[in-house]
């Protein structure tokens, strides 16, 4: 089946990226549809345009460790991204709940982690980051809100 007019959808979100703005895209549906095979296809057209894609997943034997989807999909990042994306390096640890970027524990609120992952999103200028995020049906709470802020 084809998915072209999805796939020019989330084309079109690509492009409001170049222009600018943010964009965010929830692609939902009945299990068995194609809804992944339709996010990896958007993750090759990004890449092919240009944008830096990480992609995470959230499965049913992990939906009680917290972020797991956002640890999985920042696990992506290498030096290259990095370059890129410097406010990303603030993230990695956190989101995997070992510790604050300084090496200390989190000892803050999941508010707080909240907005120190919204204010180092803030911070990319310059090019494009697209972070996909899939099966977030089987994701933990924390995970659902921080996608929610």
């Amino acid at each position: 089946m084809s998915r072209s007019a999805e796939l020019r959808r989330l084309d079109a979100a690509l492009q409001h990226m170049g222009a600018g703005g943010p964009a965010l895209v929830d692609v939902t549906g009945e299990a068995g549809i194609g809804k992944s095979r339709l996010l990896a296809e958007f993750s090759t057209l990004a890449r092919r345009r240009g944008a830096a894609v990480l992609r995470g997943r959230a499965t049913e034997f992990e939906r009680h460790s917290p972020f797991q989807p956002f640890a999985d999909a920042f696990a992506d990042l290498d030096q290259r991204v990095l370059r890129v994306f410097p406010s990303l390096r603030e993230l990695l640890p956190v989101l995997q709940g070992r510790a604050e970027p300084s090496g200390e524990p989190w000892d803050r609120d999941r508010f707080g982690l909240y907005r120190a992952t919204a204010d180092a999103l803030r911070r990319i200028r310059g090019a494009r980051l697209v972070v996909v995020l899939d099966d977030l049906h089987w994701a933990d709470p924390a995970s659902l809100e921080l996608v929610l802020q």
